[in-house]
């Protein structure tokens, strides 16, 4: 069986006790280090003799030592060196999925590259609609996917307290996102029955990266909404406005400070579509929007808006 890059590792202090003369690791290193520099030809001859690779000791395993500790586990546990990108590592990241029951595929899912479909990284993407899709008022897989890409980064935690079917919370733990979805009304497993103002109690405050929020369209609303049946039509889209900065209120606290916000809509269906209020809800809350993203099915009967928002900085 093939040594692990660990393995080889303490392979190689074992043989630099010797030449240098030293114990423990840290003088054993420094110790080759100061030869290598005083003496490059001697140095380069013990490497050869011992068969490593001049590339492999300068590059590699002289600087395990000055690694984070939470590098080091990781090859202790056999993980190959190669895979892992020090130079983006996320430390915080690392530590929780190493804590995961599967690491090594939590881990995989960490250090892979983004399975963000080019199509992504447009400002409109196109969608299969479906008549289910419609009727929940669901996001299509894909779509859900490439929003978690653009808003959350790898291992961070997504929160979405309408949540629905779930396709949030699916599409968050299938690119490895941690995720928690909540709804009054769920169809999904992956989703609790709770109410959005009861979301501290289930999630802690400032934990979340991306807070989520797909509340239901205007239509949907206004047909289980009994407030309206007194109010005059002018005054409907102004009260569904006011229920969406409701759910910001409520749920704005689980959000980490520098966490993202994603306001998913969809207009009204009259002879005019007016974007701006869902920016000016997301002030309320004193959000800033920061970006945009637009879905629309390829047979152009439905459409999604995703407004992108951060805390605004005072």
């Amino acid at each position: 069986m093939a040594q692990t890059f660990w393995q080889s590792y303490q392979a190689f202090l074992a043989q630099a006790r010797l030449w240098a003369g030293e114990s423990g690791e840290r003088a054993v290193v420094d110790a080759v280090r100061r030869r290598a520099r005083r003496d490059p030809e001697a140095f380069h001859a013990w490497v050869d003799e011992n068969g490593w690779g001049r590339a492999y000791v300068e590059r590699h395993l002289l600087y395990v030592v000055d690694h984070p500790e939470e590098v080091r586990e990781l090859l202790r546990r056999g993980y190959p060196a190669r895979r892992i990108p020090l130079r983006s590592l996320d430390r915080a990241a690392l530590v929780a999925a190493l804590t995961e029951t599967d690491w090594r595929g939590a881990v995989d899912r960490l250090f892979g590259q983004s399975r963000r479909p080019r199509w992504a990284n447009q400002r409109v993407w196109l969608f299969d609609s479906s008549p289910l899709l419609r009727r929940r008022e669901g996001l299509a897989p894909s779509v859900a996917e490439a929003l978690i890409e653009v808003v959350c980064p790898p291992g961070g935690f997504v929160v979405d307290p309408l949540a629905g079917s779930g396709e949030i919370v699916r599409a968050a733990r299938a690119t490895g996102r941690h995720a928690w979805g909540g709804d009054l009304r769920p169809s999904s497993t992956d989703v609790v029955r709770t109410d959005v103002v009861d979301l501290l109690q289930h999630v802690p405050e400032g934990s979340a990266d991306a807070l989520v929020l797909h509340p239901p369209t205007f239509e949907s609303w206004a047909k289980t909404t009994e407030a309206l049946v007194s109010a005059p039509l002018s005054e409907h889209y102004a009260a569904y406005l006011d229920a969406i900065v409701g759910f910001l209120q409520a749920s704005r606290k689980v959000l980490k400070p520098e966490g993202v916000v994603v306001l998913i809509a969809r207009p009204p269906r009259d002879s005019h579509v007016f974007l701006a209020p869902f920016e000016l809800a997301l002030g309320e809350r004193g959000l800033t929007p920061v970006g945009y993203r637009l879905a629309v099915s390829r047979d152009g009967t439905e459409d999604w808006h995703f407004f992108i928002a951060r805390p605004t900085k005072e």
